[in-house]
């Protein structure tokens, strides 16, 4: 990858992350997509209990 390359696409991070953090719509969707959570928003069960310690939860 040339290093113009590599400029465009942290460039097209970036925005996509701005877009993602900006709208709760469209964080939601990237949360489902990436399967951290389902449709109704809920934690899947691997990640209920990430940052939690379990005698605290």
């Amino acid at each position: 990858m040339s290093d113009k390359e590599i400029k465009r696409f942290s460039e097209s991070i970036k925005r996509y992350t701005q877009k993602v953090t900006n709208d709760k719509v469209e964080s939601k969707r990237f949360l489902v997509s990436v399967g951290i959570i389902n449709k109704s928003g809920k934690l899947k069960k691997p990640y209920k209990n990430l940052c939690t310690p379990q005698d605290q939860a």
